[in-house]
């Protein structure tokens, strides 16, 4: 007994060496020391683990897209700013793979999932003096709330746009394992429930207090799939009617003044002009990009577009191909589709097994950066910043789950 277990629990600390390494690099900028602990993890996971690498689906586009960035640090305006963020990049990348190596069974799956989950709850417990919510705009939660909030601690402070993706993208696989664990509370068995349950409510509060109306919008469509997906088709429907009713209130509740259309970086004024630079830049930039994190300066320098403090093109796509060019693009969108074509036959696959907690995995995981994608459309995402590792570890796990179902189909 206790060898099947140390089995299973053995190639565990290099995992977790490898993701403790790749967030350092994302987190705190590349050091020797942090690409040091990627290593060590990588060295044991491989002595540990008896399986092999396994090829993925999405292996061109990943080189494709490691390529694009190096090649965007050798034209950028700010060649140190872009090198950490490629280098964020590459060790995101080796996150993904050593989780897809790692991850080949339902209880590496469980972990990883909860492991998510436990980040999410860091972040919602953190939001509260990490986040700028002076950057806030006026919306669902009163202002008076935020009047005894603490100022945040980071000098580098999180926008509350920033905090309303990474919750968007955890929170699905929370409430998704809060509902296949529903029906063990009539056999006693209620503890991953009430975990999930309390897990699912921190990351709420937090999200509602970002106030992100596209992230709003977003969660919306990804709850509503997932209670889809997880055969609760009757709350599905009344949680769409009661979305649209929302999302109508959501249109009307705030005017901006024809000034605030203008330089209110909230608006889809705002938005528009800032999409249209980012058209032209990219019509400039086809091939390389302007580099990462350059775009900004970028186009403060080169085009009419106003300083201000709130970076980046305010749609995820746009932003990769300002980065990156066109052929990063091409390279991320193909990610994309790959990835929601294997969440897609892995939630198919895993549901004929009848395993709720899989089914739950898969679900919320898939929903969760499904919710990210069309979030991305209207606002910035984690694409960029310290945080960007996190969307890695979710595809890595839809990978990981598509990989073994797929081989035993």
């Amino acid at each position: 007994m206790l060898s099947k277990w140390w089995l299973k629990v053995k190639p565990f600390p290099g995992i977790a060496l490898v993701i403790l390494g790749g967030a350092a690099v994302n987190l705190a900028g590349s050091h020797l020391v942090s690409w040091a602990i990627i290593l060590a993890g990588l060295i044991y996971l491989f002595i540990s683990n008896t399986g092999r690498p396994r090829r993925t689906p999405i292996d061109w586009p990943i080189l494709l897209l490691l390529l694009t960035a190096v090649l965007s640090v050798s034209v950028s305006a700010s060649p140190n700013v872009t090198l950490n963020l490629a280098l964020g990049i590459f060790a995101s990348v080796v996150i993904l793979y050593a989780l897809v190596f790692w991850a080949q069974t339902p209880y590496q799956y469980h972990i990883t999932a909860w492991a998510l989950v436990v980040i999410g709850v860091c972040l919602a417990l953190a939001a509260p003096f990490i986040v700028n919510w002076h950057l806030n705009k006026t919306g669902l939660v009163p202002d008076t709330v935020y009047a005894h909030l603490p100022p945040p601690i980071l000098s580098d402070s999180v926008h509350p746009n920033i905090m309303a993706t990474l919750l968007l993208l955890l929170l699905p696989l929370a409430v998704a394992l809060c509902l296949a664990y529903w029906p063990n509370q009539a056999k006693g068995k209620g503890v991953p429930f009430t975990l999930a349950a309390a897990a699912s409510l921190l990351m709420g509060i937090a999200f509602l207090l970002t106030r992100s109306r596209g992230g709003y919008l977003a969660a919306a469509a990804s709850i509503i799939l997932l209670l889809w997906w997880m055969s609760w088709r009757k709350t599905a429907v009344l949680f769409t009617l009661l979305a649209f009713i929302g999302a109508i209130w959501l249109a009307t509740a705030v005017t901006p003044t024809a000034h605030q259309e203008i330089t209110d970086t909230s608006t889809m004024a705002f938005r528009l002009h800032v999409w249209r630079i980012a058209s032209i830049m990219i019509a400039d930039f086809p091939f390389t990009g302007a580099g990462m994190g350059t775009f900004n300066d970028v186009a403060s320098r080169l085009y009419p577009f106003p300083p201000n403090t709130n970076p980046g093109t305010h749609n995820l796509f746009l932003q990769i191909a300002v980065d990156l060019g066109l052929f990063g693009l091409i390279a991320y969108s193909s990610l994309v589709l790959l990835t929601l074509y294997m969440g897609s036959r892995a939630l198919q696959l895993v549901r004929r097994c009848q395993d709720k907690g899989l089914v739950a995995i898969i679900a919320g995981s898939l929903a969760g950066f499904i919710g990210m994608l069309l979030h991305g459309l209207v606002d910035n995402t984690v694409w960029g910043t310290r945080m960007a590792f996190i969307p890695w570890l979710v595809v890595g796990l839809i990978t990981a789950v598509f990989l073994s179902t797929w081989a035993k189909k």
